[in-house]
């Protein structure tokens, strides 16, 4: 879905900006969308089902 809806926008936003600042707009969206995963995703590779049970448990969970 966000595929289409780029490849609809695109056309429509090229009549209003140049393009160097489109991508430049994509750009700083792929680097900001890249920093928000590094902060807030957590790392399951190589941990047993048990740890990553632990690791999504909310603070709630956890008193019992």
């Amino acid at each position: 879905m966000t595929t289409l809806a780029i490849a609809i926008a695109i056309p429509l936003l090229l009549k209003l900006f140049v393009i160097g600042y489109l991508f430049l707009f994509f750009g700083l969206c792929t680097v900001l969308g890249t920093i928000f995963i590094a902060i807030f995703m957590k790392e399951t590779m190589g941990k047993t089902q048990s740890q990553i049970d632990r690791l999504f448990r909310s603070d709630d969970d956890k008193d019992e």
